[in-house]
Protein backbone atom coordinates (compact mmCIF):
# COMPACT_ATOMS: atom_id res chain seq x y z
CA UNK A 1 0.00 0.00 0.00
CA UNK A 2 1.35 3.39 -1.02
CA UNK A 3 2.29 5.74 1.82
CA UNK A 4 1.78 9.46 2.10
CA UNK A 5 4.79 11.45 0.93
CA UNK A 6 5.55 15.06 1.80
CA UNK A 7 8.04 16.60 -0.60
CA UNK A 8 9.74 19.77 0.61
CA UNK A 9 11.07 21.52 -2.48
CA UNK A 10 13.68 24.27 -2.63
CA UNK A 11 13.66 26.13 -5.94
CA UNK A 12 17.03 27.47 -7.03
CA UNK A 13 16.68 31.27 -6.72
CA UNK A 14 19.38 32.01 -9.28
CA UNK A 15 17.34 30.23 -11.91
CA UNK A 16 13.85 31.58 -11.27
CA UNK A 17 13.38 33.97 -8.37
CA UNK A 18 15.24 36.77 -6.66
CA UNK A 19 14.74 35.12 -3.28
CA UNK A 20 14.57 31.58 -1.95
CA UNK A 21 11.35 29.75 -2.71
CA UNK A 22 10.36 26.69 -0.71
CA UNK A 23 7.18 24.77 -1.32
CA UNK A 24 5.67 21.65 0.16
CA UNK A 25 3.76 18.99 -1.76
CA UNK A 26 1.59 16.26 -0.31
CA UNK A 27 1.48 13.28 -2.66
CA UNK A 28 1.57 9.51 -2.54
CA UNK A 29 4.76 7.45 -2.45
CA UNK A 30 4.00 6.01 -5.90
CA UNK A 31 3.48 9.43 -7.53
CA UNK A 32 5.78 9.70 -10.54
CA UNK A 33 8.42 12.38 -10.92
CA UNK A 34 6.60 13.61 -14.03
CA UNK A 35 3.50 14.32 -11.94
CA UNK A 36 5.56 15.92 -9.17
CA UNK A 37 7.15 18.21 -11.78
CA UNK A 38 3.73 19.40 -12.89
CA UNK A 39 2.75 20.13 -9.29
CA UNK A 40 5.95 22.11 -8.73
CA UNK A 41 5.33 24.17 -11.87
CA UNK A 42 1.79 24.93 -10.74
CA UNK A 43 3.04 26.06 -7.32
CA UNK A 44 5.48 28.54 -8.90
CA UNK A 45 2.95 29.79 -11.46
CA UNK A 46 4.62 27.95 -14.33
CA UNK A 47 7.86 29.93 -14.16
CA UNK A 48 9.60 26.78 -15.34
CA UNK A 49 9.24 26.22 -19.06
CA UNK A 50 11.70 23.34 -19.31
CA UNK A 51 11.85 19.90 -17.74
CA UNK A 52 13.02 19.63 -14.14
CA UNK A 53 15.63 17.57 -12.35
CA UNK A 54 15.86 16.98 -8.61
CA UNK A 55 18.74 16.85 -6.17
CA UNK A 56 18.79 15.43 -2.65
CA UNK A 57 21.40 14.75 0.02
CA UNK A 58 22.15 11.11 0.75
CA UNK A 59 23.37 9.71 4.07
CA UNK A 60 26.96 10.62 3.13
CA UNK A 61 25.97 14.27 2.57
CA UNK A 62 26.56 13.93 -1.17
CA UNK A 63 24.20 15.53 -3.67
CA UNK A 64 22.46 12.89 -5.78
CA UNK A 65 20.61 14.03 -8.90
CA UNK A 66 17.95 12.51 -11.09
CA UNK A 67 15.35 13.32 -13.70
CA UNK A 68 13.53 10.06 -14.45
CA UNK A 69 10.67 8.26 -12.75
CA UNK A 70 12.96 5.34 -11.92
CA UNK A 71 15.50 7.62 -10.25
CA UNK A 72 12.66 9.29 -8.36
CA UNK A 73 11.60 5.94 -6.90
CA UNK A 74 15.16 5.34 -5.75
CA UNK A 75 15.36 8.84 -4.23
CA UNK A 76 12.23 8.17 -2.17
CA UNK A 77 13.62 4.85 -0.94
CA UNK A 78 17.12 6.16 -0.19
CA UNK A 79 16.56 9.79 0.78
CA UNK A 80 13.26 10.00 2.62
CA UNK A 81 12.74 9.86 6.36
CA UNK A 82 9.77 8.61 8.37
CA UNK A 83 7.74 11.22 10.25
CA UNK A 84 4.67 9.95 12.06
CA UNK A 85 2.36 8.55 9.37
CA UNK A 86 4.17 9.89 6.31
CA UNK A 87 7.48 9.91 4.48
CA UNK A 88 9.37 13.19 4.12
CA UNK A 89 11.81 13.98 1.32
CA UNK A 90 13.77 17.21 0.94
CA UNK A 91 14.83 18.05 -2.61
CA UNK A 92 16.08 20.90 -4.73
CA UNK A 93 14.35 21.43 -8.08
CA UNK A 94 16.42 22.82 -10.96
CA UNK A 95 16.09 22.95 -14.73
CA UNK A 96 17.49 19.77 -16.24
CA UNK A 97 19.95 21.64 -18.45
CA UNK A 98 21.62 23.09 -15.35
CA UNK A 99 22.84 19.70 -14.16
CA UNK A 100 23.17 17.69 -17.36
CA UNK A 101 24.98 17.90 -20.65
CA UNK A 102 22.51 16.39 -23.13
CA UNK A 103 24.14 14.31 -25.78
CA UNK A 104 22.79 11.83 -28.28
CA UNK A 105 25.63 9.53 -27.30
CA UNK A 106 24.99 9.63 -23.56
CA UNK A 107 23.26 6.77 -21.79
CA UNK A 108 23.49 2.98 -21.76
CA UNK A 109 22.24 2.69 -25.35
CA UNK A 110 25.55 3.98 -26.62
CA UNK A 111 28.19 1.37 -27.37
CA UNK A 112 31.00 3.79 -26.60
CA UNK A 113 30.59 6.23 -23.74
CA UNK A 114 31.98 9.73 -24.35
CA UNK A 115 34.74 10.81 -22.02
CA UNK A 116 32.46 13.29 -20.24
CA UNK A 117 30.38 10.45 -18.80
CA UNK A 118 33.35 9.43 -16.69
CA UNK A 119 34.77 12.85 -15.82
CA UNK A 120 31.69 14.86 -14.88
CA UNK A 121 29.12 13.38 -12.47
CA UNK A 122 26.41 15.67 -13.89
CA UNK A 123 26.88 14.55 -17.47
CA UNK A 124 24.52 11.63 -17.70
CA UNK A 125 22.02 10.22 -15.24
CA UNK A 126 22.21 6.78 -16.82
CA UNK A 127 25.92 6.21 -17.09
CA UNK A 128 26.78 2.51 -16.84
CA UNK A 129 27.49 0.86 -13.51
CA UNK A 130 29.60 -2.30 -13.13
CA UNK A 131 27.75 -5.56 -12.66
CA UNK A 132 27.42 -6.91 -9.15
CA UNK A 133 29.89 -9.74 -8.41
CA UNK A 134 28.54 -13.26 -8.74
CA UNK A 135 28.29 -14.92 -5.32
CA UNK A 136 28.75 -18.62 -5.99
CA UNK A 137 30.00 -19.61 -2.54
CA UNK A 138 33.66 -19.92 -3.53
CA UNK A 139 36.36 -18.18 -1.52
CA UNK A 140 37.94 -15.43 -3.64
CA UNK A 141 41.67 -15.45 -4.15
CA UNK A 142 43.45 -13.13 -1.76
CA UNK A 143 45.13 -10.30 -3.62
CA UNK A 144 48.24 -8.97 -1.90
CA UNK A 145 49.39 -5.42 -2.43
CA UNK A 146 52.59 -5.66 -4.48
CA UNK A 147 53.80 -2.51 -2.69
CA UNK A 148 53.39 -4.23 0.68
CA UNK A 149 57.06 -4.05 1.61
CA UNK A 150 56.90 -0.25 1.50
CA UNK A 151 54.46 -0.34 4.41
CA UNK A 152 56.44 -2.69 6.64
CA UNK A 153 58.09 -1.31 9.78
CA UNK A 154 60.70 -2.93 11.99
CA UNK A 155 63.38 -2.05 14.53
CA UNK A 156 63.62 1.65 15.45
CA UNK A 157 61.04 2.63 12.82
CA UNK A 158 58.45 1.12 15.16
CA UNK A 159 58.80 3.96 17.66
CA UNK A 160 56.15 6.16 16.03
CA UNK A 161 53.93 3.60 14.29
CA UNK A 162 50.22 3.86 15.09
CA UNK A 163 47.47 2.78 12.71
CA UNK A 164 44.01 3.95 13.88
CA UNK A 165 41.16 1.50 13.36
CA UNK A 166 37.47 2.11 13.86
CA UNK A 167 34.21 2.94 12.13
CA UNK A 168 33.69 5.84 9.77
CA UNK A 169 32.16 8.64 11.81
CA UNK A 170 33.04 6.91 15.09
CA UNK A 171 35.93 6.63 17.49
CA UNK A 172 39.19 4.81 16.90
CA UNK A 173 41.83 2.72 18.63
CA UNK A 174 45.34 2.47 17.18
CA UNK A 175 47.54 -0.60 16.85
CA UNK A 176 50.96 0.73 17.82
CA UNK A 177 54.53 -0.20 16.95
CA UNK A 178 54.82 -2.33 20.08
CA UNK A 179 51.93 -4.54 18.92
CA UNK A 180 49.64 -3.13 21.60
CA UNK A 181 46.69 -0.76 21.63
CA UNK A 182 47.01 3.02 22.01
CA UNK A 183 45.18 6.27 21.30
CA UNK A 184 41.81 5.18 22.65
CA UNK A 185 39.76 7.99 21.13
CA UNK A 186 36.39 6.65 22.18
CA UNK A 187 33.41 7.64 24.40
CA UNK A 188 33.14 10.94 22.50
CA UNK A 189 36.56 12.11 23.68
CA UNK A 190 39.38 13.31 21.43
CA UNK A 191 42.70 12.59 23.10
CA UNK A 192 45.60 11.36 21.00
CA UNK A 193 47.47 9.91 23.99
CA UNK A 194 44.49 8.32 25.74
CA UNK A 195 45.00 4.77 26.99
CA UNK A 196 42.83 2.14 28.65
CA UNK A 197 45.15 0.13 30.95
CA UNK A 198 45.07 -3.65 31.28
CA UNK A 199 43.79 -4.02 27.71
CA UNK A 200 46.03 -6.44 25.82
CA UNK A 201 46.36 -9.85 24.16
CA UNK A 202 48.50 -12.75 25.40
CA UNK A 203 49.35 -16.33 24.47
CA UNK A 204 50.25 -19.45 26.45
CA UNK A 205 51.85 -22.50 24.83
CA UNK A 206 52.10 -25.91 26.54
CA UNK A 207 53.93 -28.97 25.25
CA UNK A 208 53.22 -32.64 26.03
CA UNK A 209 55.28 -32.41 29.25
CA UNK A 210 53.01 -29.66 30.58
CA UNK A 211 55.86 -27.17 30.30
CA UNK A 212 54.36 -23.82 29.38
CA UNK A 213 55.42 -20.38 28.23
CA UNK A 214 53.12 -17.37 28.45
CA UNK A 215 53.77 -13.86 27.15
CA UNK A 216 51.92 -10.64 26.48
CA UNK A 217 51.84 -10.00 22.72
CA UNK A 218 53.50 -6.63 23.09
CA UNK A 219 57.12 -5.42 23.03
CA UNK A 220 58.87 -2.81 25.18
CA UNK A 221 62.12 -2.91 23.18
CA UNK A 222 61.72 0.66 21.93
CA UNK A 223 60.14 2.23 25.01
CA UNK A 224 63.41 3.95 25.94
CA UNK A 225 63.25 7.42 24.36
CA UNK A 226 66.83 8.47 25.22
CA UNK A 227 68.41 10.12 22.17
CA UNK A 228 65.20 9.97 20.14
CA UNK A 229 63.91 13.25 18.71
CA UNK A 230 60.33 13.01 17.43
CA UNK A 231 58.91 15.16 14.66
CA UNK A 232 57.19 18.38 15.71
CA UNK A 233 53.56 18.10 16.84
CA UNK A 234 53.67 14.28 16.69
CA UNK A 235 52.68 12.11 19.68
CA UNK A 236 52.62 8.67 18.06
CA UNK A 237 55.87 7.84 19.87
CA UNK A 238 54.40 8.52 23.33
CA UNK A 239 54.27 5.26 25.33
CA UNK A 240 51.35 5.14 27.78
CA UNK A 241 52.25 4.60 31.42
CA UNK A 242 49.83 1.69 31.42
CA UNK A 243 51.86 -0.11 28.74
CA UNK A 244 55.12 0.44 30.61
CA UNK A 245 53.55 -0.82 33.83
CA UNK A 246 52.07 -3.87 32.12
CA UNK A 247 55.41 -5.06 30.73
CA UNK A 248 57.19 -4.58 34.05
CA UNK A 249 54.72 -6.98 35.65
CA UNK A 250 54.31 -9.50 32.83
CA UNK A 251 56.76 -10.82 30.22
CA UNK A 252 56.36 -9.59 26.67
CA UNK A 253 58.03 -10.30 23.33
CA UNK A 254 61.25 -8.78 22.09
CA UNK A 255 60.71 -8.07 18.40
CA UNK A 256 57.76 -7.41 16.13
CA UNK A 257 57.29 -6.34 12.52
CA UNK A 258 54.26 -4.34 11.42
CA UNK A 259 52.71 -3.92 7.99
CA UNK A 260 50.28 -1.00 8.09
CA UNK A 261 47.85 -0.62 5.18
CA UNK A 262 44.61 1.02 6.29
CA UNK A 263 42.09 -0.42 7.00
CA UNK A 264 44.29 -3.43 7.79
CA UNK A 265 47.34 -3.82 10.00
CA UNK A 266 49.42 -6.99 10.26
CA UNK A 267 51.70 -7.66 13.22
CA UNK A 268 54.31 -10.43 13.10
CA UNK A 269 55.71 -11.43 16.49
CA UNK A 270 59.09 -12.59 15.26
CA UNK A 271 61.04 -13.41 18.44
CA UNK A 272 61.12 -16.87 20.02
CA UNK A 273 59.68 -16.39 23.51
CA UNK A 274 57.13 -19.07 22.60
CA UNK A 275 57.79 -22.06 20.28
CA UNK A 276 55.15 -21.01 17.75
CA UNK A 277 54.83 -18.24 15.21
CA UNK A 278 52.11 -15.69 15.99
CA UNK A 279 50.65 -13.23 13.51
CA UNK A 280 47.86 -10.67 14.00
CA UNK A 281 45.63 -9.24 11.29
CA UNK A 282 43.43 -6.43 12.61
CA UNK A 283 40.96 -4.40 10.57
CA UNK A 284 37.72 -2.46 10.68
CA UNK A 285 34.83 -2.77 8.23
CA UNK A 286 35.48 -0.52 5.22
CA UNK A 287 33.03 -1.15 2.41
CA UNK A 288 33.28 1.23 -0.58
CA UNK A 289 30.03 3.10 -1.30
CA UNK A 290 28.36 1.65 1.82
CA UNK A 291 28.47 4.05 4.75
CA UNK A 292 26.19 1.92 6.93
CA UNK A 293 28.47 -1.14 6.91
CA UNK A 294 31.61 1.00 7.13
CA UNK A 295 30.19 2.66 10.25
CA UNK A 296 29.76 -0.59 12.20
CA UNK A 297 31.51 0.13 15.55
CA UNK A 298 33.94 -2.77 15.65
CA UNK A 299 37.56 -3.80 15.15
CA UNK A 300 38.30 -7.40 14.23
CA UNK A 301 41.45 -9.08 15.59
CA UNK A 302 42.42 -12.30 13.80
CA UNK A 303 45.34 -14.19 15.34
CA UNK A 304 47.02 -16.97 13.38
CA UNK A 305 49.27 -19.37 15.28
CA UNK A 306 51.60 -21.68 13.35
CA UNK A 307 53.50 -24.58 14.88
CA UNK A 308 56.83 -24.94 13.02
CA UNK A 309 57.83 -28.14 14.86
CA UNK A 310 56.66 -31.73 14.51
CA UNK A 311 55.53 -31.84 18.16
CA UNK A 312 51.97 -31.12 19.20
CA UNK A 313 51.42 -28.13 21.46
CA UNK A 314 48.41 -26.67 23.23
CA UNK A 315 47.80 -22.99 22.58
CA UNK A 316 45.62 -20.67 24.66
CA UNK A 317 44.88 -17.10 23.58
CA UNK A 318 43.81 -14.43 26.04
CA UNK A 319 42.25 -11.04 25.47
CA UNK A 320 41.91 -8.53 28.32
CA UNK A 321 39.74 -5.43 28.06
CA UNK A 322 39.10 -3.08 30.94
CA UNK A 323 35.48 -1.89 31.09
CA UNK A 324 35.75 1.76 30.05
CA UNK A 325 32.05 2.65 30.28
CA UNK A 326 31.94 6.06 31.93
CA UNK A 327 35.66 6.65 31.33
CA UNK A 328 36.63 10.30 31.06
CA UNK A 329 38.84 9.65 28.03
CA UNK A 330 41.86 11.26 29.66
CA UNK A 331 43.18 8.93 32.38
CA UNK A 332 46.35 7.28 31.07
CA UNK A 333 47.91 5.68 34.13
CA UNK A 334 47.19 2.20 35.43
CA UNK A 335 44.78 1.63 38.27
CA UNK A 336 46.81 1.44 41.51
CA UNK A 337 47.53 -2.19 42.54
CA UNK A 338 45.84 -1.61 45.90
CA UNK A 339 42.45 -1.01 44.30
Amino acid sequence: MSQKLRVNVHVNPSDVFEADQSISLNVQEDTSWSDVCELIKEKVNNFFTTSLAFQYLDEDADYISGCTDEEWKYAIAAGSTKSRDELVLHIKAVPTENVTKPSAQCGPASDIQPACCFSDPWCCYERPMPDNPILDGTVPEKIVNDQCSKYKYANEALRAVALPLGPIGGGCIAVAGDGGLRQWQVVNEINHVAHVPYSFFAIKVEDDTSKSNAVVLQSNTWYDQVGFKPAAYITDHVVPDGSKDLLTRLPGVKTVEITAKYPTVEVDFTSNEVPVHVKLEAFNPCVPLCADDSAIPMIIFNYTVTNPSDKAVKVTMLGSLLNFVGWDGHTTKSIPPSM
